[in-house]
């Protein structure tokens, strides 16, 4: 059945001061181990992001009572996908070999990570090595603790339970009055339809075209080079150099955008990378899950994406963020959105025409 107290209050007594104060409605504890297979794997991993999150705590991971809900959970493989849910179970055990034959004993789907130090059984209550308790945590999208199940002995009224908070949850975001959404900022009339036309003119001149990024002095003006990001095939990007053109966009991102941002983020925005006019044409392929702007250390300093629409004559190419909602976002010529960074996002397949977006990473 669901518990509703804190972990402190149901953690074994020998962990119980040390046991983080988790209960439904709390950020879940972070963690980082390894699966089955020896691949990392955390909370904050980009693959989790935007879905339901059921963790399986194995207390005794290599007994009949595991096997079960290993299988009984693999049998639900459809109805959690179509629940937006994935699962992680955590073996008591660090022995990968046996808890791969246990992922293939039960045809179990997801990964089974394991916790040599004790901590991520502690984080959710557990003395691992002590209890022997099997326990359930349903985490939301948003990364808050839904509910606890303890399972005595038949997992099978407990999967129904935890099946029908996740249908539920689905019906009560459907009827919400606000719908989940990003934290975006959009600025609109930042560009005229005129400007945004002139913008997009550019991209289609002959300009020099390089398949790669120049070396400091090899070219003076603007150039265009094909983007790979992450393995997509869509997209050619224009790099403004032309000095007359990066002095009006200046003017007008630094004039409209950047207050707005100080308003709403309370940030001074006072530098900007080049100014790219992004051309999205084409089957996207690639690696479509998202991707963050400051993960890596050469975009460390990064704070906000500038995404700008230039055009209107396409469909698709929405920016979907997967954390917060599968609601895609797209705005008018000459609108600017802004967003942090740091959110994992991704630009859907232009599934007709030609798609052209101004871009850039702002900072202090």
């Amino acid at each position: 059945m669901s518990d509703n107290r804190p972990t402190y209050e149901i953690a074994a007594p020998s962990i119980r001061p040390y046991v983080q104060p988790l209960w439904p409605g709390a950020l879940a504890m972070p963690f980082e181990t390894r699966d089955e297979q020896g691949r990392k794997i955390n909370l904050a991993d980009d693959h989790l992001s935007g879905h339901y999150l059921l963790l399986a705590f194995l207390s005794v991971p290599h007994s009949e009572q595991s096997a079960a809900l290993l299988r009984a959970l693999a049998d639900l493989d459809a109805q959690f996908e179509d629940a937006n849910a994935t699962v992680i179970a955590v073996s008591a055990s660090a022995d990968a070999s046996a808890n791969k034959q246990m992922k293939r004993e039960a045809n179990f789907p997801w990964p089974i990570a394991s916790d040599p130090s004790g901590a991520f059984f502690a984080s959710y209550g557990l003395h691992k090595g002590e209890d022997q308790t099997t326990r359930l945590v349903l985490i939301t999208p948003f990364r808050q603790i839904r509910a606890y199940f303890d399972i005595d002995n038949d997992a099978g009224p407990t999967l129904d339970t935890i099946m029908s908070v996740l249908e539920n949850s689905q019906a009560a975001e459907e009827m919400r009055w606000s719908p989940p959404h990003a934290p975006i900022l959009i600025v609109p009339n930042v560009l005229s339809p005129e400007e945004c036309g002139n913008l997009v003119k550019s991209v289609e001149t002959d300009t020099p075209f390089m398949v790669r990024k120049p070396q400091p002095g090899e070219i003076s003006g603007n150039y265009k080079v094909p983007v790979y990001d992450h393995n997509r095939q869509d997209r050619i990007d224009l790099i403004i150099k032309d000095p007359n053109t990066l002095r009006f966009l200046d003017e007008r991102i630094f004039g409209r955008v950047t207050p707005m941002i100080k308003k709403a983020f309370a940030y001074d925005v006072t530098r900007r990378e080049d100014l790219h006019i992004a051309r999205y044409v084409g089957k996207r392929e690639g690696i479509a899950m998202g991707h963050r702007d400051n993960v890596d250390p050469p975009g460390a300093h990064r704070r906000f994406a500038l995404s700008m629409s230039l055009n209107d004559e396409y469909e698709g190419g929405e920016i979907t963020f997967e954390e917060f909602s599968p609601k895609g976002y797209r705005v008018p010529a000459g609108t600017a959105m802004v967003f942090s960074s740091s959110l994992l996002h991704e630009v859907q397949e232009t599934t007709s025409g030609v798609r052209y977006n101004l871009i850039s990473h702002l900072f202090s």
